[in-house]
Protein backbone atom coordinates (compact mmCIF):
# COMPACT_ATOMS: atom_id res chain seq x y z
CA UNK A 1 0.00 0.00 0.00
CA UNK A 2 1.25 3.80 -0.47
CA UNK A 3 0.28 7.23 1.75
CA UNK A 4 1.21 10.72 1.32
CA UNK A 5 4.43 11.96 2.42
CA UNK A 6 5.33 11.46 6.16
CA UNK A 7 2.44 8.89 6.37
CA UNK A 8 4.73 5.68 5.80
CA UNK A 9 3.51 1.82 6.24
CA UNK A 10 5.48 0.04 9.36
CA UNK A 11 3.83 -3.10 8.51
CA UNK A 12 0.75 -4.80 7.09
CA UNK A 13 -0.90 -3.42 9.59
CA UNK A 14 0.67 0.11 11.19
CA UNK A 15 1.03 3.44 10.04
CA UNK A 16 2.89 6.46 11.35
CA UNK A 17 2.13 9.98 10.61
CA UNK A 18 3.13 13.21 11.88
CA UNK A 19 0.84 15.47 14.12
CA UNK A 20 1.13 18.69 16.21
CA UNK A 21 0.02 19.29 20.27
CA UNK A 22 -0.89 22.00 21.35
CA UNK A 23 -0.39 21.37 24.97
CA UNK A 24 3.01 20.60 24.47
CA UNK A 25 3.91 22.77 21.22
CA UNK A 26 5.70 20.69 19.66
CA UNK A 27 5.00 18.03 16.37
CA UNK A 28 4.81 14.61 17.24
CA UNK A 29 4.74 11.47 15.47
CA UNK A 30 1.94 8.23 16.46
CA UNK A 31 1.34 5.22 15.00
CA UNK A 32 -2.20 3.79 14.24
CA UNK A 33 -3.05 -0.25 13.80
CA UNK A 34 -5.55 -0.71 11.26
CA UNK A 35 -6.84 -3.83 13.04
CA UNK A 36 -7.53 -2.23 15.88
CA UNK A 37 -9.01 1.04 14.50
CA UNK A 38 -7.29 2.92 16.85
CA UNK A 39 -3.96 4.93 17.81
CA UNK A 40 -1.15 2.68 19.52
CA UNK A 41 1.70 4.80 20.22
CA UNK A 42 3.34 8.55 20.52
CA UNK A 43 6.74 10.18 20.01
CA UNK A 44 8.14 12.85 21.05
CA UNK A 45 9.20 13.53 17.99
CA UNK A 46 7.89 13.96 14.10
CA UNK A 47 9.20 11.57 11.19
CA UNK A 48 10.69 12.26 7.87
CA UNK A 49 11.92 8.45 7.34
CA UNK A 50 11.31 4.85 8.74
CA UNK A 51 12.02 1.85 8.23
CA UNK A 52 10.03 -0.74 8.71
CA UNK A 53 8.49 -1.33 12.53
CA UNK A 54 11.94 -0.66 14.00
CA UNK A 55 12.86 3.00 13.94
CA UNK A 56 12.11 6.46 12.59
CA UNK A 57 14.52 9.57 11.38
CA UNK A 58 13.50 13.03 12.54
CA UNK A 59 14.60 16.75 11.31
CA UNK A 60 13.73 19.74 13.17
CA UNK A 61 10.36 20.86 11.07
CA UNK A 62 10.50 24.87 12.42
CA UNK A 63 14.32 25.16 11.02
CA UNK A 64 12.75 23.65 7.56
CA UNK A 65 9.98 25.82 7.62
CA UNK A 66 12.35 29.16 7.67
CA UNK A 67 14.13 27.37 5.13
CA UNK A 68 11.79 26.28 2.79
CA UNK A 69 8.31 27.11 3.42
CA UNK A 70 6.71 25.15 0.96
CA UNK A 71 8.15 22.09 2.79
CA UNK A 72 7.57 22.73 6.54
CA UNK A 73 4.54 22.73 8.76
CA UNK A 74 3.07 25.89 10.23
CA UNK A 75 1.33 24.73 13.53
CA UNK A 76 4.45 25.67 15.98
CA UNK A 77 5.95 29.55 16.32
CA UNK A 78 8.26 30.62 13.72
CA UNK A 79 12.40 30.28 14.49
CA UNK A 80 13.98 33.04 15.85
CA UNK A 81 17.71 33.59 14.31
CA UNK A 82 19.59 32.31 17.54
CA UNK A 83 17.85 28.74 17.34
CA UNK A 84 18.50 29.00 12.95
CA UNK A 85 22.80 29.53 14.71
CA UNK A 86 22.41 26.82 16.96
CA UNK A 87 24.09 23.89 14.88
CA UNK A 88 24.97 21.31 18.14
CA UNK A 89 21.62 20.45 19.16
CA UNK A 90 20.14 20.66 16.03
CA UNK A 91 20.33 18.15 13.11
CA UNK A 92 18.93 14.48 12.65
CA UNK A 93 17.33 12.32 15.30
CA UNK A 94 16.92 8.89 15.56
CA UNK A 95 14.23 7.05 17.49
CA UNK A 96 13.94 3.18 18.30
CA UNK A 97 10.35 2.25 17.69
CA UNK A 98 9.99 -0.72 20.14
CA UNK A 99 12.25 1.16 23.29
CA UNK A 100 10.47 4.69 22.37
CA UNK A 101 14.25 6.26 22.65
CA UNK A 102 15.36 9.33 20.74
CA UNK A 103 18.51 10.47 20.71
CA UNK A 104 20.64 12.78 18.62
CA UNK A 105 21.87 11.02 15.29
CA UNK A 106 23.99 13.78 13.17
CA UNK A 107 24.37 17.56 14.66
CA UNK A 108 24.12 19.69 12.16
CA UNK A 109 27.67 20.78 13.28
CA UNK A 110 28.84 17.36 12.25
CA UNK A 111 27.40 17.90 8.98
CA UNK A 112 29.29 20.94 8.79
CA UNK A 113 32.82 19.19 9.57
CA UNK A 114 32.50 16.64 6.89
CA UNK A 115 34.69 18.09 3.90
CA UNK A 116 33.93 21.72 5.83
CA UNK A 117 33.71 24.72 3.41
CA UNK A 118 34.96 28.08 4.51
CA UNK A 119 31.54 29.59 3.26
CA UNK A 120 29.94 27.38 5.92
CA UNK A 121 30.37 29.93 8.66
CA UNK A 122 28.63 32.34 6.28
CA UNK A 123 25.49 30.53 5.38
CA UNK A 124 22.41 29.44 6.99
CA UNK A 125 22.01 25.23 7.19
CA UNK A 126 19.27 22.91 7.03
CA UNK A 127 18.57 19.28 6.38
CA UNK A 128 16.12 17.74 3.93
CA UNK A 129 14.91 14.70 1.69
CA UNK A 130 15.80 11.91 4.37
CA UNK A 131 15.49 8.14 2.49
CA UNK A 132 16.16 5.06 4.29
CA UNK A 133 18.13 2.17 1.71
CA UNK A 134 16.21 -0.56 1.22
CA UNK A 135 18.34 -2.91 3.82
CA UNK A 136 18.20 -0.14 6.77
CA UNK A 137 21.67 0.11 6.76
CA UNK A 138 21.74 3.92 6.24
CA UNK A 139 20.25 6.52 4.29
CA UNK A 140 21.14 9.74 1.85
CA UNK A 141 20.02 13.40 2.76
CA UNK A 142 20.53 16.46 1.24
CA UNK A 143 22.98 19.31 2.93
CA UNK A 144 21.65 22.59 2.17
CA UNK A 145 22.77 26.11 2.72
CA UNK A 146 22.05 29.79 1.77
CA UNK A 147 24.09 32.49 1.71
CA UNK A 148 21.97 34.95 1.54
CA UNK A 149 19.17 33.93 -1.37
CA UNK A 150 21.71 31.70 -3.01
CA UNK A 151 21.08 28.20 -2.41
CA UNK A 152 23.97 25.28 -2.27
CA UNK A 153 23.45 21.70 -2.06
CA UNK A 154 24.85 18.68 -1.32
CA UNK A 155 24.34 14.97 -1.44
CA UNK A 156 25.17 12.89 1.99
CA UNK A 157 25.17 9.36 3.21
CA UNK A 158 25.14 7.96 6.68
CA UNK A 159 25.52 4.09 7.89
CA UNK A 160 24.45 5.65 11.07
CA UNK A 161 27.90 6.36 12.44
CA UNK A 162 29.69 8.15 9.78
CA UNK A 163 28.90 10.51 7.00
CA UNK A 164 30.24 11.56 3.38
CA UNK A 165 29.66 13.32 0.73
CA UNK A 166 28.11 11.87 -2.27
CA UNK A 167 27.56 14.41 -4.63
CA UNK A 168 28.81 17.94 -4.67
CA UNK A 169 27.98 20.03 -7.47
CA UNK A 170 25.56 22.97 -5.65
CA UNK A 171 22.20 21.49 -6.54
CA UNK A 172 20.84 18.20 -5.43
CA UNK A 173 17.12 17.65 -5.79
CA UNK A 174 14.65 14.42 -5.41
CA UNK A 175 16.08 10.82 -5.19
CA UNK A 176 15.36 7.23 -4.69
CA UNK A 177 17.08 4.20 -4.26
CA UNK A 178 17.07 1.74 -6.70
CA UNK A 179 19.12 -0.99 -5.45
CA UNK A 180 21.08 -1.38 -1.84
CA UNK A 181 23.68 1.31 -3.65
CA UNK A 182 22.51 2.55 -6.33
CA UNK A 183 20.22 6.02 -6.21
CA UNK A 184 18.41 7.81 -9.31
CA UNK A 185 17.96 11.45 -8.10
CA UNK A 186 17.48 15.32 -10.20
CA UNK A 187 20.94 16.71 -9.48
CA UNK A 188 23.80 18.56 -11.11
CA UNK A 189 27.02 16.32 -12.55
CA UNK A 190 29.30 17.25 -14.77
CA UNK A 191 27.92 20.90 -14.90
CA UNK A 192 24.57 19.99 -16.18
CA UNK A 193 21.52 19.30 -14.59
CA UNK A 194 19.22 16.12 -15.47
CA UNK A 195 18.69 12.18 -13.64
CA UNK A 196 21.74 10.87 -13.08
CA UNK A 197 22.53 7.23 -11.28
CA UNK A 198 24.70 7.41 -8.78
CA UNK A 199 26.71 4.59 -6.83
CA UNK A 200 27.45 5.22 -3.45
CA UNK A 201 30.38 3.00 -2.72
CA UNK A 202 31.95 4.08 -5.95
CA UNK A 203 31.08 7.55 -6.89
CA UNK A 204 30.28 6.39 -10.59
CA UNK A 205 27.56 8.71 -11.57
CA UNK A 206 25.33 7.82 -15.07
CA UNK A 207 23.35 10.33 -16.89
CA UNK A 208 20.03 9.11 -17.96
CA UNK A 209 20.33 10.36 -21.76
CA UNK A 210 16.64 8.65 -22.13
CA UNK A 211 14.82 10.52 -19.49
CA UNK A 212 16.97 13.94 -20.01
CA UNK A 213 16.18 13.67 -23.41
CA UNK A 214 12.56 14.74 -22.63
CA UNK A 215 13.49 18.05 -21.35
CA UNK A 216 10.98 17.42 -17.89
CA UNK A 217 13.27 19.02 -15.98
CA UNK A 218 13.09 17.94 -11.96
CA UNK A 219 10.90 15.01 -10.82
CA UNK A 220 10.09 13.28 -8.02
CA UNK A 221 10.91 9.41 -9.01
CA UNK A 222 10.09 6.49 -7.14
CA UNK A 223 11.32 2.91 -8.41
CA UNK A 224 10.46 -0.58 -8.11
CA UNK A 225 13.29 -3.14 -9.68
CA UNK A 226 14.43 -1.50 -12.76
CA UNK A 227 11.30 0.78 -12.94
CA UNK A 228 10.91 4.14 -12.44
CA UNK A 229 8.03 6.32 -12.09
CA UNK A 230 8.45 10.13 -12.13
CA UNK A 231 6.16 13.29 -12.78
CA UNK A 232 6.60 16.40 -14.32
CA UNK A 233 6.10 19.98 -13.92
CA UNK A 234 3.07 21.93 -15.67
CA UNK A 235 4.03 22.64 -19.04
CA UNK A 236 2.40 25.95 -20.44
CA UNK A 237 -0.83 24.25 -21.08
CA UNK A 238 -0.72 23.43 -17.56
CA UNK A 239 -0.55 19.52 -17.82
CA UNK A 240 1.60 17.54 -15.47
CA UNK A 241 2.65 13.93 -17.25
CA UNK A 242 3.37 10.89 -15.27
CA UNK A 243 5.59 8.80 -16.82
CA UNK A 244 7.74 5.15 -16.49
CA UNK A 245 10.98 4.21 -17.11
CA UNK A 246 12.81 1.08 -17.48
CA UNK A 247 16.67 1.76 -16.36
CA UNK A 248 17.79 -1.79 -18.42
CA UNK A 249 16.00 -1.60 -21.08
CA UNK A 250 15.54 2.34 -22.28
CA UNK A 251 11.36 2.19 -22.90
CA UNK A 252 9.68 5.37 -22.15
CA UNK A 253 6.07 4.61 -21.24
CA UNK A 254 3.64 7.93 -20.68
CA UNK A 255 0.92 7.21 -18.11
CA UNK A 256 -1.48 9.55 -17.92
CA UNK A 257 -1.60 14.00 -17.71
CA UNK A 258 -3.47 15.49 -15.75
CA UNK A 259 -4.34 19.83 -15.26
CA UNK A 260 -3.16 21.76 -12.88
CA UNK A 261 -4.83 24.78 -12.24
CA UNK A 262 -3.06 28.35 -12.48
CA UNK A 263 -4.24 29.05 -9.37
CA UNK A 264 -2.03 26.32 -7.72
CA UNK A 265 1.23 27.90 -7.83
CA UNK A 266 3.99 28.49 -5.72
CA UNK A 267 3.41 27.07 -1.97
CA UNK A 268 0.47 25.69 -2.84
CA UNK A 269 1.55 23.93 -6.01
CA UNK A 270 0.64 20.48 -6.19
CA UNK A 271 3.42 18.37 -7.38
CA UNK A 272 2.15 14.79 -8.15
CA UNK A 273 4.91 12.62 -6.02
CA UNK A 274 4.20 9.55 -7.87
CA UNK A 275 4.84 6.54 -5.36
CA UNK A 276 5.27 3.13 -5.94
CA UNK A 277 3.08 0.52 -3.87
CA UNK A 278 5.61 -2.10 -2.64
CA UNK A 279 4.48 -4.85 -4.64
CA UNK A 280 5.04 -2.87 -7.42
CA UNK A 281 1.21 -2.97 -9.13
CA UNK A 282 0.31 0.66 -8.66
CA UNK A 283 1.11 4.25 -8.52
CA UNK A 284 0.03 6.48 -6.44
CA UNK A 285 0.19 9.73 -6.96
CA UNK A 286 -1.12 13.84 -5.93
CA UNK A 287 -3.61 15.98 -7.99
CA UNK A 288 -5.85 18.72 -8.40
CA UNK A 289 -7.88 18.14 -11.67
CA UNK A 290 -10.81 17.99 -9.80
CA UNK A 291 -10.57 21.30 -8.19
CA UNK A 292 -9.52 19.70 -5.00
CA UNK A 293 -6.31 18.53 -3.77
CA UNK A 294 -6.87 14.46 -3.80
CA UNK A 295 -4.46 11.14 -3.47
CA UNK A 296 -5.15 8.69 -6.53
CA UNK A 297 -3.30 5.64 -7.84
CA UNK A 298 -3.27 3.79 -11.39
CA UNK A 299 -2.82 0.24 -11.91
CA UNK A 300 0.58 -0.36 -13.31
CA UNK A 301 0.47 -4.39 -12.90
CA UNK A 302 0.22 -5.55 -16.58
CA UNK A 303 3.33 -3.34 -17.45
CA UNK A 304 5.43 -4.42 -14.55
CA UNK A 305 4.38 -7.87 -14.81
CA UNK A 306 4.86 -7.98 -18.89
CA UNK A 307 8.60 -6.47 -18.46
CA UNK A 308 10.03 -7.53 -15.06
Amino acid sequence: MFLPPYTHWLNDDKLIYNSYSQESNLYLAHIYSVQKESKIASFDYPVQASYKDEFYLSINYRRLLHMRPDYGYRCNSKINNEEIDELKTDGIWITDIQSAKTKMLHPLADILKTKPKDIFQKCKHNVNHLMIDPPGSGFIFIHRYYLGERRFDRLMYSNFKTLKVILDEEYVSHCHWITNEKIIGYVRAGNKNGYNILNINTGEVVNCETLNQLEYGDGHPSCYKQWVAFDSYPDKSRMQTLSLYNIKTNELIKLLEVYQSPKYKGETRCDLHPRFSSNGMFISFDAVFQGKRRHYYINVSKIIQNNT
